[in-house]
């Protein structure tokens, strides 16, 4: 298509095209500012009730011209679809007096680009209403391009509403995730930095779970034992793999939800610790907790943290629909030879949705099944084109995966081809059986044997401490900048009615100052805005209709309304993360400069008074039980104490203030008294309980044991402590705590190790000494850590003692059982047993001397955060209830508390089976010596 230049009757400047070899005026040939006029007039209800005007097609401007001088408050862009007409328009500028200036966009589609490309300058801004007007002429003789247009930014609208519910459903748990799992960075080597050299030139399968997966078994096996590929799994095809003796060399996973650890169920269950786990910096933080085989990680968009705490170079991999499509650009990154695709159905097969072996939960059913299509898989089918030109049955789901890994596909050169038999035909591979492959081109090893594991020359990226330094800083700024922006906000508030407008103008312009330094705090940009994304866009659009207003009252208030309704947004997600890096996050990081901590749950410390354990808990959704990401002690009596001893130069002792009035503690090192009065610096309800405030810092102390006592001497306190730092060359005691069996007595405690993996009992060891940090108390599948056994009872010269806390979970009773039963022990081993629990033999049991210990010498309340017994740490105890005849499955009792009940105790006895697996219940371990 041609443009010519040209001029109406009143020398004003217009363009013609030629169509089809006949000319069409874009403009009115007498009178183009009149017709623009015309155009807005007759679109006026369209634009008074939009907040953006996008017009197709602007010609010389003149509709834009006529639009901002009746509208001059609203916001506009262009979209000029022909690249000639934006030149001559921009040429005759000066005559046609054309305001792009005033524009938010001008965008102008190239051949270089596509509509869609084009058209993502707009994706900031589909908070608005946007009015789409089409010039008169355009829409006459540019029918078809207008319809693609439409439908583009139809679909980009669509695309935008589903990216704003994955970011409102994951941003969240992106960033907790980025957050519980950067310190174990530090310790697992960065794939695509440290290892690309094994991948380099070599064949790679991607072996994904569908139902054509089961028909290359005998093919992957050949590959496997021959090593003529490197094959990692995704998704649930480790399962078909594992079940058919084949162990992948590696599995990759992403999926930032808390239940993705049960994709790796077959592996962990079977004891499997050798197949390495490529993993996502935002992959779910129980995924890690689970897993104990090898671990690799690679850096995700979604991660604003990784990258920055890292000295060394990061790649960031982008965020995708499918794990598939991130294993991709991870095997693009480290410029493999070929990608083969095993099992990416995308597709139906006879009936199957995944490979044999792997079942599915059936939500009609209630229970979980077979590999077969269920009800809700067949809403929206259609039939696509296979790889062999034939027809297979998908849904909307699968072809949307398929079209967004040929997107991707598009932006490679790496060969990609697809073994899939039955597959849905994936433009950007080509189709070849997998036997062909290796008939013709996988003939030789190329797979390095323990390729994942690190070597001397292989360490981990070291953790940048300057940038630690600078994020600590700004975590402990952001409160106060909040607490200035909301003074400054509430002040110009209460004096709006009495301001003139230039003093408005003013307090705007402050407003921005301070909003600014607010918006550049690293703290907020890394961790609070990737999870407030969406609400800052909103914000952003706001705003855009905001600067159209001048300096008024009705401004002001505008202003003062939105940014207060994005600064609560803030808030509430500070409330959720804070806790988790002041006390998970930057302690972990600490341990790597040389310093130790005890959190106020650990076991050292001795309370005296009305102490209770406060959580912090996050709810993902409705269905599921909340998470416990940290634990503080709390109270609100006066006179309260805390007592322990440590060995080392320095202490850090940290804390939240929640109390009305400024607080004031006495603090003993020794029998030197520190007086200190610490002011309310969080609002409970705005900024949540677990600040970490540091409390009391001394150092040059003298290099031996110090014994340290705190005590709340004002009136209504509201105190969460929170623990301590010293060294890690030091070590912390209890007060209470000794060192041999020797010296323990009724109420004594001694450390002790202890190492297990997912449903097996594990090794005890090094009684008495410090070995590693304390195991958390809400137990975990993969205990490592100490942990505390406290005497409770001397009988015929025999000590009993119990575990302060339920060492591990996920732990069934007939493992415990069958595991303390095993005959191959050590000489040295200890006599570990289960804790005696059920009364009907009419003796006292083991959990009830725990509620009867010496309550003289320890109240209560003391009492449940000394045996640390709630709903997240119920024990199993000896002895059988009945057994089931027909199942032959006996019914075995636990104490604690049962899920979904107020009372946490150890007097109710609850019965499951022997055979039950869970959180909620776990090995609380006695010792007899």
């Amino acid at each position: 298509m041609e443009f010519n230049y040209t001029e109406s009757k009143n020398g004003l400047p217009i363009i013609e095209a030629i169509v089809e070899g006949k000319p069409i005026l874009l403009h009115s040939k007498y009178d183009p500012i009149k017709e623009a006029e015309r155009i807005i007039e007759s679109f006026k209800d369209k634009i008074e009730s939009a907040d953006h005007i996008l017009f197709y097609g602007a010609g010389m401007g003149y509709v834009v011209r006529a639009f901002f001088e009746r509208y001059p408050n609203k916001l506009a862009s262009v979209y000029e679809p022909f690249e000639e007409v934006a030149n001559l328009c921009m040429q005759n500028k000066a005559k046609s007096k054309f305001p792009s200036e005033y524009l938010n966009n001008y965008v102008v589609e190239i051949a270089e680009k596509t509509m869609e490309e084009s058209l993502l300058v707009f994706e900031g801004a589909m908070q608005h209403r946007f009015e789409i007007i089409v010039l008169p002429s355009y829409e006459r003789w540019q029918t078809e391009n207008l319809k693609k247009f439409i439908e583009a930014f139809k679909k980009q609208v669509d695309n935008k509403q589903v990216n704003v519910v994955a970011s409102n459903i994951f941003s969240r748990r992106w960033t907790i995730n980025a957050l519980m799992n950067l310190p174990k960075t530090f310790e697992h080597p960065n794939l695509l930095v440290e290892k690309k050299k094994y991948f380099e030139g070599k064949p790679v399968l991607l072996v994904s779970a569908g139902p054509s997966l089961s028909e290359e078994i005998d093919n992957i096996k050949k590959i496997k034992e021959n090593g003529l590929a490197y094959i990692l799994a995704v998704g649930s095809a480790n399962k078909a793999l594992v079940q058919e003796g084949i162990l992948p060399d590696a599995v990759c996973t992403y999926d930032p939800q808390s239940h993705n650890h049960t994709v790796f169920k077959e592996l962990y269950e079977r004891g499997i610790d050798t197949v390495p786990m490529i993993y996502g910096s935002t992959v779910g933080f129980e995924t890690l907790e689970f897993y104990q085989g090898p671990k690799l990680y690679f850096p995700t968009s979604q991660d604003g943290l990784t990258t920055n705490f890292h000295n060394d170079k990061q790649i960031v991999v982008n965020d995708a629909t499918t794990i598939a499509i991130v294993t991709l650009q991870l095997l693009t990154i480290m410029e493999v030879s070929k990608i083969i695709l095993v099992g990416q159905n995308f597709a139906f097969k006879k009936n199957q949705f995944y490979a044999k072996g792997i079942n599915r939960y059936d939500k009609e059913k209630k229970e979980v099944t077979d590999n077969s299509i269920q009800k809700d898989d067949l809403i929206k089918t259609f039939e696509v084109k296979d790889v062999q030109g034939d027809q297979v049955l998908t849904n909307s789901s699968f072809n949307r995966m398929k079209e967004n890994m040929e997107i991707y596909l598009k932006q490679i050169t790496i060969p990609v081809i697809n073994t899939t038999n039955g597959g849905a035909a994936i433009e950007g591979t080509t189709y070849l059986s997998l036997q062909q492959l290796l008939e013709k081109e996988l003939l030789e090893k190329v797979v390095v044997d323990d390729w994942w594991k690190t070597t001397l020359s292989e360490k981990s990226s070291p953790l940048d401490k300057a940038y630690m330094k600078k994020y600590s800083k700004a975590f402990e700024q952001f409160v106060q900048q909040d607490k200035e922006l909301e003074k400054h906000l509430n002040d110009f508030q209460h004096s709006l009615e009495n301001l003139k407008v230039s003093q408005i103008q003013r307090r705007l312009e402050k407003f921005d100052e301070l909003f600014q330094k607010y918006h550049q705090n690293t703290f907020y940009l890394t961790t609070i805005l990737p999870i407030a994304q969406i609400a800052f866009e909103k914000l952003k659009a706001e705003t855009q209709l905001i600067r159209t207003m001048g300096a008024s009252k009705e401004k002001a208030k505008k202003v003062i309304q939105v940014y207060n309704v994005y600064r609560a947004n803030c808030r509430a997600i500070y409330r959720d993360v804070a806790p988790i890096v002041a006390s998970r996050t930057l302690p972990a990081l600490q341990e790597q400069t040389g310093m130790g901590s005890y959190v106020s749950t650990s076991g050292i410390f001795h309370y005296v008074g009305k102490w209770e354990k406060k959580y912090h808990t996050l709810i993902e959704n409705i269905e599921s039980a909340p998470s416990i990401y940290t634990v503080g002690v709390e109270t609100k009596e006066k006179n309260s104490t805390i007592t322990f001893k440590f060995c080392g130069t320095t202490l850090k002792i940290f804390g939240t203030i929640h109390s009305q009035k400024a607080l004031k503690l006495q603090i003993e090192i020794d029998e030197k008294v520190n007086i200190i009065t610490i002011n309310n610096r969080y609002e409970e309800d705005k900024y949540g309980s677990f600040m970490h405030q540091k409390l009391l810092e001394v150092f040059d102390l003298e290099e031996k044991i110090h014994d340290v006592k705190i005590t709340i001497l004002s009136n209504n306190p509201f105190f969460v402590f929170e623990g301590i730092e010293i060294y890690s060359t030091g070590r912390a005691y209890h007060i209470d705590e000794v060192m041999s069996v020797e010296e323990l007595e009724i109420g004594k405690r001694i450390r002790c190790r202890y190492e297990a993996s997912y449903n097996t009992v594990g090794k005890f060891s090094n009684l008495g000494n410090e070995t590693t940090v304390f195991l958390p108390v809400n137990s975990c599948p993969n205990p490592n850590g100490d942990f505390y056994f406290i005497m409770v009872d001397e009988s015929e010269g025999k000590k009993k003692l119990i575990a302060d806390r339920v060492v591990q979970n996920y732990v069934s009773w007939r493992r415990i059982t069958s595991g303390l039963k095993c005959k191959n022990k050590p000489e040295n081993q200890l006599k570990i047993s289960l804790p005696t629990g059920n009364n009907i033999f009419g003796r006292e049991t083991d959990c009830e001397k725990v509620l009867s210990i010496d309550n003289a010498y320890i109240n209560q309340n003391k009492n449940k955060i000394m045996w640390n017994y709630d709903s997240n740490s119920s024990t199993w105890i000896k002895g059988t209830m009945w057994c089931d005849i027909k199942d032959k499955i006996q019914y075995v009792g636990f104490r604690g508390s049962n899920i979904g009940t107020s009372e946490v105790d150890f007097k109710t006895l609850y019965i499951r089976r022997e055979d039950t697996i869970g959180e909620h219940v776990g090995f609380r371990p006695a010792l007899t010596l």
